[in-house]
C-alpha cells in the first residue's frame, strides 16, 4: 500500500473543498436563475393569458357579429321570397283574369259570327228558292 501524507490529504480535502463550494455556488446561481426565470415567465404566462383572454373575447364578438349578420341575410332572403311569391301570385291572378275576360270575348265574338254565318246562309237559301220558285214567300204559277 502506498503511503498517503499529511500534505496530500490536505490537498485533497481543500480540493473536495472548492469543487463542494463551486458546485453550491452554482447551484445557487441555477436557482437565482431558475427564479428570474420563473418570474418572467410568470410575467409572461400573464401577458400570454391576458392576449389569450382578450383574443378570446374579440373571437366571441367576431362569431355572435357573424351570426347577427347571417341571421339577417337570412330574414331579408326570407322577405325577398315573399315577395316574389305574392308577386307571382298577383300575375297568376291577372293571368287568369284576363283568361276569363279573352274567353267571354272570343265566346261572344264566336257566336256573333255564328249568327252571321247562319244568317248569310239563310239569306243564300232564300235566294235560291226565289230563283227556282221553290220558296214559299215568292211562289210561280
Amino acid at each position: 500500500m502506498p503511503r498517503v501524507g499529511f500534505r496530500s490529504v490536505t490537498k485533497s480535502i481543500k480540493a473536495n473543498r472548492t469543487v463542494v463550494y463551486k458546485t453550491a455556488n452554482v447551484e445557487q446561481q441555477q436557482q437565482q436563475g431558475n427564479l428570474i426565470s420563473e418570474k418572467m415567465s410568470s410575467s409572461q404566462q400573464f401577458k400570454a393569458g391576458q392576449a389569450y383572454g382578450d383574443s378570446a373575447a374579440r373571437t366571441d364578438q367576431l362569431v355572435q357579429s357573424a351570426k347577427d349578420s347571417a341571421q339577417k341575410t337570412a330574414q331579408s332572403a326570407l322577405e325577398k321570397k315573399d315577395e316574389m311569391v305574392q308577386t307571382a301570385r298577383d300575375t297568376a291572378q291577372r293571368a287568369t283574369q284576363s283568361a276569363e275576360e279573352n274567353k267571354e270575348h272570343t265566346a261572344g265574338f264566336i257566336q256573333q259570327a255564328g249568327e252571321q254565318m247562319k244568317s248569310m246562309a239563310q239569306n243564300a237559301m232564300e235566294t235560291v228558292k226565289s230563283t227556282l220558285g221553290v220558296g214559299e214567300s215568292n211562289p210561280k204559277q
